[in-house]
């Protein structure tokens, strides 16, 4: 297994814990006091995209925020995945 899909496999795990913390937190799930800043981890891990995507939609709601936000995290994982496939083959066609 290669370094580039742990990576991947890791950003993805932290992006699913962030959208799902989000909404529990909102709720007052489990005892937790509803914090304002429980989205923050969701949205420094879909950046860039969150702030092109949020200046079109506006003042989202809860459901359209966390739906761009996983867009965005989606987008992030496919790029990120994609440049560890081209550099695997940069560096075996080296070899």
């Amino acid at each position: 297994m290669s370094v580039c899909r742990v990576l991947t496999g890791l950003y993805l795990l932290l992006c699913l814990v962030s959208l799902v913390l989000v909404p529990l937190n909102a709720a007052g799930a489990f005892g937790m006091e509803p914090d304002p800043l429980s989205g923050v981890f969701a949205y420094f891990l879909s950046l860039p995209w969150c702030l092109i995507a949020f200046h079109f939609v506006g003042d989202p709601s809860l459901a359209s925020a966390l739906l761009v936000a996983a867009i965005s995290m989606g987008l992030n994982a496919f790029l990120l995945h994609a440049h560890c496939r081209k550099f695997a083959r940069i560096s075996a066609a080296e070899k």
